[in-house]
């Protein structure tokens, strides 16, 4: 079982803030993920889902998408003065430290 990360009022691990950086880092707050993604991908994404930091988009005909964006709730999380040093500085040292591999 993974290491859980406590950050602010959130427990993540270390690939959920792996992709939580990836969609911080995109200019549209967004992440797209393919079919044959591997399946940690999917489990990341699930779990900010549950921890209300993104929400999965649907098409204009209601149909689930594979993209996921930040909700208002993560921006607003990820900018809070006891989240953002945290994050920031476990994104500087540690991206090279995640075994995607587990």
């Amino acid at each position: 079982m993974e290491e859980l990360i406590d950050i602010g009022d959130k427990r993540l691990t270390s690939r959920d803030i792996y992709i939580l950086k990836l969609i911080l880092m995109n200019e549209r707050g967004r992440y797209h993920s393919t079919d044959d993604a591997e399946p940690w991908i999917r489990t990341a994404l699930d779990m900010l889902v549950l921890e209300g930091l993104i929400e999965r988009t649907r098409s204009p005909e209601g149909e689930w998408m594979n993209e996921w964006a930040l909700t208002d709730g993560g921006v607003l999380w990820s900018l809070e003065p006891d989240v953002q040093p945290v994050l920031t500085s476990y994104l500087m040292t540690c991206p090279l430290q995640i075994n995607l591999d587990l």
